[in-house]
């Protein structure tokens, strides 16, 4: 059973002091590592956000990733396993 009711998109405003910029800064390649990215996922923004608007809009999780893969032109299990990347979370 899918669960519609947990928003995975982050609000428009995120919060961060001078500090935690300069630790991200300072550690961006340890932490890229840690979440298995490379700049190359940059490109794949838009799709993520696409992703986040269709489940907000309560669309079943298999018909969004036939979509993005339709007009992304991938695969489903990489439409997948970019989302799943781009939304993995870590403590730092």
């Amino acid at each position: 059973m899918q669960k519609y009711n947990k928003n995975p998109r982050p609000g428009n405003k995120v919060t961060i002091n001078a500090y935690q910029l300069l630790f991200i800064v300072i550690n961006q390649r340890e932490l890229c590592a840690r979440l298995d990215l490379t700049p190359s996922y940059a490109r794949h923004i838009p799709m993520l956000m696409e992703y986040l608007d269709l489940l907000q809009d309560r669309q079943k999780k298999t018909y969004v990733y036939a979509r993005l893969a339709e007009k992304y032109g991938m695969h489903t299990s990489s439409v997948r396993r970019v989302i799943a990347r781009l939304l993995r979370t870590i403590e730092v």
